[in-house]
């Protein structure tokens, strides 16, 4: 039996900081989409649970604080070059 956890899922990953899109090679080709917020999204295909969490550890390690992990329904029809349509997270008051 197949779960999800054992092929590679599309995410949505937000962040409370903006980060640079030339730190995309970095962040496993996801593409970063900064929004007028001051907050990021990174949107891409990860391979498995184990990149996933490598990933989060990278951006843990940046200091940037993490606002959500969002794994995208596989008929959703997103291309790595297109912006991301949704709303940008939103920022919790300090």
């Amino acid at each position: 039996m197949s779960t999800h956890r054992d092929r590679p899922g599309r995410y949505r990953i937000g962040v409370d900081a903006h980060l640079d899109p030339s730190w995309s090679d970095w962040l496993d080709g996801l593409t970063v989409v900064r929004h007028d917020d001051g907050t990021s999204s990174l949107v891409g295909e990860v391979v498995d649970q184990a990149a996933l969490y490598g990933l989060l550890g990278r951006l843990r390690d940046l200091g940037a604080t993490l606002l959500s992990v969002q794994r995208l329904d596989d008929d959703v029809l997103e291309r790595p070059h297109d912006r991301d349509p949704s709303p940008a997270p939103q920022r919790r008051s300090r």
